[in-house]
Order: C-alpha cells, then structure tokens, then sequence
C-alpha cells in the first residue's frame, strides 16, 4: 500500500418514497446512522473535501420483514458498523476481515431479535471503506455498489439472489425485469446458512465516482440513466439529490437511499 491519500467529497439522502408507509433503509456516513424509526433525511448529507489519511467508512442497509421489523434490522447493522468504525480505524490489511465481521455480529444480533419477537427480519449491507489510495468493498444482498471510472459504470459488489441461476435456467430475456429472492442477507439462522459476505480491495483513483444505494434506486431508474447523471459536471450532493428524484418521478415504490462519493485528487 502506498502513503498517498486523496481528498474526497460524498453526499447521501434517504427518502421514504411515495408508497411505503415506513422507512426500512439506514446508512452510515459521517460516523453517523439514522436513529430505528424515521422518515428520511430531510437535507442532503455532505462530506466535503477530506482527506482520506483518516479513514472513511460509507453504508447503505435495506431492511426487509415489514413495519417495525425491517427498520429493526437495517438499524442494528448501521449501530454494528458506526459502533465498529468508532472503536477501530483500522489501517492495514485487515480492514476487510473487519467488515466481515461486522456482518455476522449484526447476523447474531438480529437472530437474537427474531427469536425475542419470533418474526423473521433482516437486511442487505453495503459498505465501502476509503484509507489513503485504496478502498475495500464489502456486502451482503442485493444493495448495488458502482464505480465510475473514465466514463464506464461498473457494478463492484456481488449480487447475492437468484438472478444468475435463473438466467442460466430460462434465458436472460425470459429473467429480465423479475425481482430476484436474496440468496444470502442478515437475518440467517446459522443452522440455515452461514452467511459468506463478499469482500475485495481496489486501487482509488482521482476523478473515480462511487455509489452505495438501496434498490429503491435501481428498480425505479436504469443504470444508462444513473451513469448519465454520474457524467454530469454538478457537484455530488447534486448527482445523488437528482437520482433521488428521479426514483421519486418513476413512482417512488420503495424507501430510496443513495451515498456518492467524488474522489477528488490526490
């Protein structure tokens, strides 16, 4: 790993939607997680102009198992990982052992939840982890990560559903447009699964765009549409405002949560 850091610029929202009558998304960003039950954000987050010499650690957390139980679940794994990050900026290579770790702490609290309320819940987590010139990936489900390097949107996360076997199965054209039942998330009994999070480490570039976002985004807006905003010259906290509205105007089905991060410079 090199000494070089880079400067960084993020912003994030988080809206509820039109439909939904609860918000079962959560995030971390800023060192900071929306308490268990809320509406959204009503301002736009921002970071501006830091320096990645200190780390950043950004997450979004899709809730599932309805009202009450969902924004449970999301909220315990955003404490996890602001509880996680506040005791140990990590430095070294085993930042992505850390980030595993914080899912299967969150797996073993939100077990212990659905055995207290004998309901099911749980939640994706999505997080990206920036220290001086590299970033770690780390998720669980279904909640996309992008970066956006020289123009190309790529998908950086591993999509934990049904969606790859059904391809094989009937076709990508007969697939195409369903909704795909999650293959692993938080919220999984041990003698059901062991849950296996993806991880990886990249190289940051300056002029690399990332985005964390909760599929309140991605079933509303097509990727063309989001890596066209993400070409924009406007400033983060645009980009991600905009997107946002853009789900909203295709219908706002689900609660929507996005966090983009501009690398700046070195």
């Amino acid at each position: 790993m090199s000494n070089c850091d880079m400067v960084l610029q993020a912003a994030a929202v988080c809206h509820k939607g039109k439909v939904r009558a609860n918000n079962e998304d959560n995030l971390i960003f800023d060192r900071k997680i929306l308490r268990e039950n809320h509406e959204g954000v009503r301002r736009i987050l921002n970071i501006d102009n830091t320096r990645t010499n200190v780390p950043q650690l950004f997450g979004v957390f899709d809730g599932m198992g309805g009202h009450s139980k969902g924004e449970k679940a999301s909220f315990l794994a955003a404490a996890k990982a602001g509880k996680s990050f506040k005791a140990k900026l990590l430095k070294s290579n085993r930042v992505a052992d850390f980030l595993s770790d914080i899912c299967f702490r969150t797996n073993e609290e939100v077990c212990k939840e659905m055995r207290s309320v004998k309901a099911r819940m749980g939640t994706t987590a999505s997080m990206l982890y920036f220290y001086l010139d590299r970033v770690w990936i780390c998720n669980i489900g279904d909640s996309p990560i992008y970066r956006m390097r020289n123009g190309h949107l790529e998908a950086i996360f591993e999509e934990h559903t049904e969606r790859l076997m059904r391809e094989k199965i009937y076709g990508k054209e007969k697939a195409k447009g369903k909704k795909y039942p999650l293959t692993q998330h938080i919220g999984i009994f041990p003698d059901e699964m062991v849950i296996n999070p993806y991880t990886a480490e990249e190289e940051v570039l300056p002029g690399d765009q990332f985005l964390i976002c909760s599929d309140g985004l991605t079933d509303m807006v097509e990727d063309e549409v989001i890596a066209s905003e993400l070409r924009t010259g406007k400033a983060i906290s645009e980009k991600v405002n905009h997107l946002k509205e853009l789900a909203l105007e295709n219908g706002g089905k689900d609660n929507t949560t996005i966090i983009g991060i501009d690398i700046l410079s070195r």
